[in-house]
């Protein structure tokens, strides 16, 4: 599959938004002190 360079950069965003979002939640995790809320995160 071909994508043009404006699709590559979004996907590129997309991708770098999840990572940032993954890195969040994870750090909630081990801030959380209540354990279903850590469940959650």
């Amino acid at each position: 599959m071909n994508f043009s360079t404006k699709e590559r950069t979004l996907l590129e965003d997309q991708k770098n938004h999840e990572q940032i979002c993954i890195q969040k939640y994870s750090n909630y995790a081990n801030l959380a002190s209540d354990p279903q809320l850590k469940n959650i995160f």
